[in-house]
This record gives C-alpha cells, structure tokens and sequence, in this order.
C-alpha cells in the first residue's frame, strides 16, 4: 500500500491569550489504514498526543521566543521535524 506525503500542526496556546500561539508544523507520511506517525498510536516517542511530548515542544517554543502573554508573542515554526531531532527524539521513522 502506498503512503501519502502529509502536513500535520501543532499549536499550543497560554490560556486566555488564543491570538499568541505556538504552532509547529510536521511534514511526515500517512498510511490510507494507520494513518500518520506523529498521531496515531503505533507511534512511541513522537506522538503528538503525549504530555511528556507536548511539555518538551512547549519548552522549545519558549526557549525560542514565543511570548504567548505578549501581543505580537506569538511563533511558528516551520520545520517541526527538525525540532523533534533537536529535542533527541529519533526521527529516521517518521521522515518522508
């Protein structure tokens, strides 16, 4: 079965400042059946939907200048991929 190029976001957003958000953006691959890597539960270290996960990236956009209490504080990342291998996580598996 042949698998699909597809773009994934993450956003995080300080609560009561939604104009000031943290957005990642994933480029990875998606299976018709199991779907993507970065949400689907067959994914170990990169799922999306882990806090530990989300805490790391959070720390990452700060560490990077996201200021989600200050207008105009908001960040977007355009390579997430990148950060995941920044932050040690093993992305050889969800590559394109």
């Amino acid at each position: 079965m042949r698998n699909y190029e597809t773009h994934v976001r993450f956003a995080a957003y300080l609560e009561g400042y939604r104009a000031t958000p943290l957005v990642i953006k994933f480029l990875t691959w998606e299976d018709p059946i199991g779907g993507n890597p970065l949400t689907s539960s067959c994914a170990d270290l990169a799922n999306l939907n882990k806090p530990s996960l989300i805490r790391k990236l959070i720390l990452y956009g700060l560490s990077k200048a996201w200021k989600p209490a200050i207008k105009g504080g908001h960040l977007t990342i355009e390579n997430g991929i990148a950060v995941l291998s920044e932050i040690g996580i093993d992305t050889r598996e969800i590559e394109i």
